[in-house]
């Protein structure tokens, strides 16, 4: 039997007593199995009376035996490492130990363990940047991702093996999905149509359809994907280039809100924003060519959206002017939405590249006799 030695400080965040010694092994009945010296606290570590010790079903990492021969590559143009490697699950740490048993806690750019490749990404969620690690379950142009995370769940379970002994708890497994356009940031998802049909929301009519199951596998996603990636090979040799990139599409639907005054007034209108992308691919000069919406707000929240948005590609260096559409749906009154009539006339595009317009819709259900468009004046 082979045993892995676990050091003090590798699961200090899932316990609430403090653990020594921590191995992990095979039964003998093959199950992995993780055991620990627990102690009550860390006076107590050193009279032999305070110490038990707890099993737990499963182990912390993504491999058995946890080290394995994998390769590195510490960042996008770096050449490959060899070292040997583990994968905390749990904590969503790397170690590489080299030569000599040096440990190091690395965050590769990418490293493959056992056969499977694992690359970094940045995800927000609660606000804040962190790092994960996924898989690639379907490489088109927009990808299919996959991450895993373990926790210790403290619930004794019987061991189906043996009726004398049992488990003080077991590490669980969670699979997330992931959906990333082009180079953007990856989205999280859930395997349902409306998740998915949430972040493909412009292919959404054409995929609704096809998407008669509540619940998806990650094949059923994938299938979706491979549809989705051909809507929108034909989108973009209709439209220019600036309009179909992943990120700046993103930018958008992420960020432009309809101005809580507008909504509460039932207004709607229009807004042509213009802005220059510089070539190293800053916007630059974000601007209002259409007139001011005074007092709603739907000029400032274009404006403040497009000031989020990164660095981007060198080639869409130009000038450009979007269109962004404000509607309003009012079901106590007509389905059909009011959509802004006013246009920007065309001696005031300056030469700007036009984008494709992007609506940003609200529905209502209450009567109301105010809903009206706003245009404001030319200054």
């Amino acid at each position: 039997m082979i045993r892995f030695i676990l050091f003090l400080g590798a699961l200090f965040a899932v316990c609430p007593q403090l653990r020594g010694q921590c191995v992990v092994s095979r039964d003998k009945h093959g199950q992995v199995v993780t055991r620990c010296d627990i102690y009550p606290n860390q006076a107590s570590m050193l009279p032999a009376a305070s110490h038990k010790q707890e099993t737990y079903l499963g182990s912390p990492y993504f491999a058995y035996p946890m080290w394995q021969t994998g390769q590195i590559r510490l960042d996008k143009s770096g050449r490959e490492i060899v070292c040997q490697l583990t994968y905390d699950l749990t904590t969503n740490e790397v170690l590489c130990r080299f030569d000599g048993d040096v440990i190091r806690t690395i965050t590769p750019e990418w490293f493959r363990i056992n056969g499977t490749e694992f690359t970094r990404q940045t995800s927000n969620r609660a606000g804040a940047d962190r790092q994960l690690y996924t898989t690639v379950l379907y490489d088109g142009p927009t990808k299919l991702l996959q991450s895993l995370s373990n926790r210790l769940v403290y619930k004794p379970l019987g061991n189906g093996y043996d009726k004398d002994q049992s488990f003080h708890g077991t590490y669980q497994t969670t699979t997330r999905y992931y959906i990333q356009k082009g180079n953007a940031r990856p989205e999280l998802i859930t395997l349902s149509s409306r998740s998915l049909l949430d972040v493909l929301y412009d292919q959404a009519d054409k995929l609704a359809p096809k998407l008669t199951e509540k619940q998806l596998t990650p094949h059923d996603v994938v299938c979706v994907l491979k549809y989705y990636d051909a809507l929108t090979a034909i989108a973009q040799t209709e439209q220019p280039s600036l309009g179909n990139d992943a990120v700046f599409k993103q930018v958008l639907h992420n960020y432009i809100n309809y101005p809580t005054q507008a909504w509460n007034n039932g207004v709607y209108g229009r807004v042509y924003a213009g802005f220059q992308i510089d070539q190293s691919g800053q916007i630059t000069d974000i601007t209002t060519l259409s007139p001011d919406n005074v007092g709603f707000g739907l000029d400032q929240e274009v404006k403040r959206t497009l000031k989020r948005l990164p660095k981007l590609r060198p080639e869409y260096a130009g000038k450009y002017v979007l269109p962004v559409a404000f509607t309003v749906t009012n079901k106590a009154e007509k389905p059909e939405p009011l959509v802004p009539v006013n246009q920007l006339p065309a001696d005031r595009l300056a030469g700007r590249t036009v984008l494709p317009e992007y609506i940003v819709p609200i529905v209502l259900s209450r009567p109301s006799a105010s809903s009206r468009e706003v245009w404001g004046y030319y200054k």
